[in-house]
């Protein structure tokens, strides 16, 4: 009841797909702690599980310009953590 609400995703955009790691094949979900601010934008990024140091960045790039609807508690915002998952496929 007390709970909080999580956050839900309104915009997000994929990553670009470094030209470094499509060259060598490079594959994988890159993990991301995301602390996301009471006004929906994602305000700290950290790596939680690595796959490449060229494909976390560019999760890290794409998912700081997402946009979500914050978190509620009592039905007011406030700030939150979520594990995102970014993959990397190949096609």
């Amino acid at each position: 009841k007390d709970g909080v609400k999580p956050p839900k995703l309104l915009y997000s955009r994929d990553p670009e797909y470094p030209k470094e790691a499509r060259k060598s094949k490079k594959e994988g979900i890159v993990v991301l702690w995301v602390v996301i601010g009471s006004d929906g934008f994602p305000s700290e990024v950290s790596i939680a599980r690595s796959i490449d140091p060229n494909l976390d960045k560019a999760a890290m790039d794409a998912v700081r310009s997402w946009k979500f609807v914050p978190a509620k508690k009592d039905r007011k915002p406030v700030a939150t953590m979520v594990n995102v998952e970014v993959s990397f496929r190949l096609r």
